[in-house]
């Protein structure tokens, strides 16, 4: 975990891995865009933004071979036994597993490769005053307006909150 942070709260990246992916035949974690799969791509970025530790949530039918190429990587890992249940459920296992001192994090799905290093810092910055418990910033990656979230708070509200029963 990086000992310092820029920002007034300190703030993890929770990547979001765990779906099956069935369409694409692989996991997309694994899927190569321009030489880097895109967990590589995302963890950098959250990295070089300042984001201060990475927990990355996996679960079936691809965890073992997610851990198994990113092994070398500094990360938190942290199982979801069914997420077929949604993004939702990856978000409460992951949540529980931000290292200390971690008041926050940035929840950041696996196939939002593109977002820029200085959109995260910028998004990153603004958030650091700790006005929401939820928020969701919009940015731009590539042509590609899409979201990320901060999430604070967890303990109480999202870890909590019931999921609907899978389908």
């Amino acid at each position: 975990m990086a000992p310092d942070s820029p920002y007034r709260v300190v703030i993890a990246a929770l990547i979001l891995a765990a779906g099956a992916s069935q369409r694409m035949g692989q996991p997309k974690a694994l899927l190569s865009v321009g030489g880097a799969a895109l967990l590589e791509r995302v963890a950098r970025t959250a990295r070089q933004a300042g984001a201060a530790a990475l927990v990355v949530v996996v679960g079936p039918p691809h965890e073992a071979l997610i851990r198994q190429r990113f092994s070398d990587e500094e990360v938190f890992w942290a199982h979801n036994p069914q997420p077929e249940r949604g993004m939702l459920s990856s978000v409460q296992a992951g949540l529980p597993q931000l290292p200390p001192p971690a008041s926050g994090a940035l929840i950041w799905p696996v196939d939002v490769p593109f977002v820029a290093v200085d959109t995260v810092r910028t998004a990153l910055a603004l958030d650091s005053a700790g006005a929401f418990r939820v928020a969701f910033a919009l940015v731009l990656a590539g042509d590609i307006l899409t979201y990320l979230w901060f999430a604070r708070g967890w303990r109480r509200y999202s870890v909590h909150a019931p999921l609907p029963a899978a389908a």
